[in-house]
């Protein structure tokens, strides 16, 4: 089951592929500035609620593998997991 932010990326994707080239350009497409700015405008209104959503997840996920952090912390661990 994919995310609402998924689905909004996937509509922005289709929406870009089904733009009209610009003349004399295979880089270059020409949008409908209302249409792109109202799936932005629906993917920040979503994107909050998914971020919280996998906060309140991700430390319960991170205290079962034997690493308890709490929400200050959250964000040096994603570096440091990141990094290796």
């Amino acid at each position: 089951m994919s995310s609402r932010i998924e689905q909004l990326i996937d509509e922005i994707e289709e929406y870009i592929e089904g733009c009209k080239p610009k003349f004399m350009s295979s880089t270059e497409i020409i949008v409908n500035k209302d249409e792109i700015d109202e799936l932005l405008r629906e993917l920040r209104m979503k994107t909050p609620d998914e971020i919280k959503r996998y906060q309140g997840s991700h430390p319960k996920r991170c205290q079962s593998q034997g690493r308890s952090i709490d929400q200050r912390g959250y964000r040096a661990y994603q570096r440091a997991d990141q990094r290796a």
